[in-house]
């Protein structure tokens, strides 16, 4: 059993971090954590027991933290701690060394080529007094002049300014024809307006692509437990859930303003259809698993020849082609706002 593997069944060459798809069918792949619970291998950390995923071995590459040894070189993923203190050559506490009276420690360091053991000398303490009344007193005229500077600003700022009103001239707007106007200001289109606008839009479907790759990854949890025969009950209903969610990311997807956006028609087109194919075959994936559910043989495998798995499978491909298209065009501007691209196999 492989800790890195697709939910098809299809063995991957990836081990590390760094391959997020099946090279086969390009869907997201999955990975145990050390205590066996399944995980994207997208993520980092396992939610439920908060272990790593992923771990350093002695040489550098990243491996999966489940194994004791690298999938890459063969090297061991824990590496010995050295003691620190023989790392920089830290001596032990010496003993203690009989003194007689008035003579020096050896322990002592040497100072000025004096014979090991001669105290360091140390400088008598300056008397008190002398520049200390200088500080004082610069310390008070810098406090002074702050005072005279805030009473200046206050003064200055309590009176209003004198308006000057300039009365207009005759000439001062001149019409050769009765429908000759001059256009409002605000009827000009302003670029600096729409930037904000542009950001908040692309924020706002950046927050739905969250919520896609979650029920993203409660699909993907839920195939294998129809597939293996070991929870088709469980796996419908999460399904089910999931074609809702999807349904519910398109209601609000055709609510944001994407005018200000570029090509933002385009991207919810797209994106709409996408999750629209996603849904109806989260649909017929629970039905498949109704159907599974009772006649299933103990340990699997699944019947992959019913007619709700293959219309899944159908729709499947119209969905990635859909979400690969999206991406093309959303990443750019993803990129442009600063937020994270997005591969096809999250959507």
């Amino acid at each position: 059993m492989t800790d890195i593997f697709c939910v098809h069944g299809h063995q991957p060459a990836q081990t590390g971090p760094e391959d997020t798809a099946c090279a086969t069918c390009g869907e997201v792949l999955h990975i145990r954590c050390p205590t066996r619970h399944e995980e994207l291998v997208t993520t980092r950390f396992c939610r439920v027991c908060g272990q790593p995923l992923f771990v350093t071995c002695r040489n550098g590459h990243q491996t999966p933290a489940a194994g004791r040894f690298c999938a890459q070189c063969g090297a061991g993923t824990v590496a010995e701690v050295p003691d620190t203190r023989t790392a920089i050559g830290w001596a032990e506490t010496p003993a203690a060394v009989p003194m007689s009276p008035g003579s020096a420690d050896p322990r002592l360091p040497t100072f000025m080529g004096a014979p090991p053991g001669t105290p360091v000398p140390v400088a008598p303490p300056r008397p008190a007094g002398g520049r200390g009344w200088w500080i004082i007193g610069g310390i008070v005229a810098v406090v002074l002049i702050l005072t005279a500077a805030v009473a200046g600003i206050i003064a200055l700022t309590s009176h209003p300014a004198t308006k000057v009103v300039v009365a207009p001239t005759p000439t001062s707007k001149v019409h050769t024809h009765p429908d000759d106007t001059v256009a409002p200001t605000d009827s000009v289109p302003s670029t600096a307006n729409s930037a904000p606008l542009a950001l908040l839009s692309a924020q706002q479907i950046d927050s739905l692509l969250t919520q896609s790759a979650n029920d993203r990854s409660q699909v993907t949890g839920a195939t294998p437990l129809i597939s293996s025969c070991s929870d088709p009950a469980t796996a419908q209903q999460e399904l089910s859930q999931a074609a809702a969610s999807r349904q519910q990311l398109i209601s609000q997807l055709e609510a944001i303003d994407v005018a200000p956006l570029p090509n933002g028609t385009q991207l919810v087109s797209l994106l709409s259809q996408a999750w629209q194919a996603s849904a109806q075959s989260d649909q017929s994936y629970a039905m498949w698993a109704a159907d599974m559910e009772g006649n299933c043989p103990p340990g699997g495998p699944a019947d992959h020849t019913d007619t709700n798995f293959e219309a899944a499978q159908g729709t499947d491909a119209t969905a990635n082609a859909d979400k690969a298209q999206f991406v093309a065009a959303w990443n750019p501007v993803a990129v442009q706002y600063n937020l994270p691209q997005r591969p096809a196999g999250q959507i």
